[in-house]
């Protein structure tokens, strides 16, 4: 789909990742593009110009409407709606002589035709109208209580304290309520086990981990899970040691320089205090990052980890994202390193630095 031209259909493929392309609406016009320059369906959806306005209402007053207005406004393509005209033999209405009413009779007639005897159909009638169920209490044994759906089992402090060691980007999906209200939400975190165990020594033996929040890439909202980037929510350090309701979100793309580059522009991830052996709060880990064609990915989640994450549903209320959806997508390269202002964030910010100075905790060293 090309923004000025319109559509066009691939043809051939060419050498050096080209294809030959006609164009959709006007056959024999030939183009040739790159694979980087093509896209399988427009980023957005762009109505046509509204025909009436203060432009063609006032400039164009006295000039009557053409034979081909939908032409002169610059649409192409589009068959107006012609008016309904109903043929000239429906057009004599003249009510036919043959012509009249069923009776109900008649009616029952076509319904029922059984020759009956007289009275037969009254006395089956009546048969049918008796009632013949015979209500009676219950006499069985005692009903049974209900049974309730298993409740989550999060793993033992050892093995768990073992795995999360043993991990590579020791990622975790947990339910988690930021504010007082009784609704959680599922939220994709990352073990930050050195300074866990700088700030809390015990983290090992009782499951209490400084966790940092991963959110989804904005461009990202619309795609299969499998295809939804994953990035760091930073914050710059001021706004989180003083919440603001100004704060903006950043993202970073992750490489091996990111947390360095986000260090230098005084920004920091948004982190928290979590304990992982709770059963309500662990859902799914610690796992890594999946591997796309040999190479490991630093933002992707497989997707046999999102479908444990859509196993346990009824542990959180926010909705996870579709695996029903195409697995192709196009990802738009917004820049390195974007920013954004979410009044939710800054919401979520405030409550959790409440939470700190209340449990008079430390999320930096």
């Amino acid at each position: 789909m090309n923004p000025m031209t319109g559509p066009w259909r691939i043809v051939e493929k060419l050498d050096g990742g080209s294809y030959k392309l006609e164009h959709h609406l006007r056959p024999g016009r030939f183009d040739k593009k790159h694979a980087s320059m093509l896209s399988p369906y427009p980023l957005e959806l762009v109505p046509f110009e509204p025909i009436d306005g203060p432009d063609n209402r006032f400039s164009q007053i006295h000039k009557p409407i053409g034979k081909l207005p939908f032409i002169d406004a610059g649409i192409k393509g589009f068959n107006p709606i012609q008016p309904f005209a109903a043929p000239a033999a429906f057009a004599d209405a003249t009510p036919s002589e043959s012509f009249h009413w069923l009776s109900v009779s008649e009616l029952n007639d076509e319904l029922f035709p059984f020759p009956w005897e007289e009275g037969e159909e009254e006395r089956v009638l009546q048969e049918y109208s008796e009632d013949s169920s015979n209500i009676v209490m219950y006499n069985g044994p005692t009903p049974s209580p209900p049974i309730a759906p298993p409740s989550p089992v999060s793993m033992d402090i050892s093995t768990l304290a073992s795995a999360i060691v043993k991990s590579t980007d020791r990622l975790f999906f947990i339910s988690h309520s930021i504010d007082s209200s009784p609704n959680r939400e599922w939220r994709l975190a990352r073990v930050a086990l050195a300074d866990s165990m700088s700030l809390h020594p015990r983290c090992l033996q009782d499951g209490r981990f400084l966790v940092e929040l991963y959110i989804l890439h904005p461009a990202d909202l619309r795609f299969n899970a499998a295809n939804q980037r994953y990035w760091l929510q930073y914050h710059s350090i001021s706004n989180i040691v003083n919440p603001s309701d100004t704060s903006r979100t950043h993202l970073i793309r992750p490489t091996d320089t990111s947390e360095h580059y986000a260090l230098s522009k005084k920004l920091a991830p948004l982190r928290l205090w979590v304990t992982l052996t709770h059963e309500s709060t662990y859902i799914h880990g610690p796992f890594d990052f999946t591997t796309i064609r040999g190479r490991r990915s630093r933002d992707r989640i497989s997707a046999d980890d999102w479908k444990v994450l859509h196993s346990k549903r009824s542990m959180y209320d926010n909705n996870p994202p579709d695996l029903d959806l195409p697995t192709f997508s196009i990802h738009i390269d917004r820049g390195s390193h974007v920013s954004f202002h979410s009044a939710s964030h800054c919401t979520d910010i405030r409550h959790i630095n409440e939470q700190l100075r209340r449990a008079n905790d430390r999320i930096f060293c």
